[in-house]
């Protein structure tokens, strides 16, 4: 005996390409409202990178949205400490020609994932750095810091004479 299964050719229509976000979204709001509740802000180490070469380290890392007055670079003893801090970004249209996707025009956000953040990582330093001569700047968002390294120096060869009068 042979069954037909009769399934509506609808059934996976979706309205909105956007339904599936919206419910993502909202799941995710209601999982974090209680974290939301409990600090306005994260605390994120931030992706970096870790060069090196006979001249010195540099270290890159990604701080999207962090103010160069908002970055603090510290050293202490061996330990290379850089902490940032954003604050929430305020979401506008692309184009502010466009009323329709203005919130202030009726629009709402979909999602905003770059809320306030404060940004904290630290390095152990080798022993070979020059920590007077440590340096930083920022573009686009990366902060690089120039940790320059104490050259090796050769041998000197110390002559041995007579004896000193």
């Amino acid at each position: 005996m042979m069954h037909t299964l009769q399934r509506s050719p609808f059934a996976w229509f979706q309205p909105s390409p956007f339904t599936w976000l919206h419910a993502e979204t909202k799941a995710h709001r209601r999982a974090n409202v209680n974290s939301l509740k409990q600090s306005d802000s994260a605390t994120l180490s931030p992706a970096f990178d870790l060069l090196r070469n006979p001249q010195h380290y540099v270290i890159r890392l990604a701080m999207p949205g962090v103010s160069l007055d908002a970055v603090d670079i510290r050293v202490a003893t061996n330990q290379l400490s850089i902490s940032g801090k954003r604050s929430a970004l305020t979401l506008q249209a692309p184009d502010t020609s466009d009323q329709d996707a203005n919130e202030d025009e009726g629009g709402s956000t979909v999602y905003q994932g770059l809320g306030a953040a404060d940004f904290h990582r630290s390095f152990t330093l080798p022993e070979d750095v020059v920590v007077e001569k440590i340096a930083a700047s920022a573009e686009n968002g990366i902060v690089t810091i120039h940790v320059p390294r104490r050259m090796e120096q050769e041998p000197r060869r110390i002559p041995v004479g007579r004896s000193l009068p």
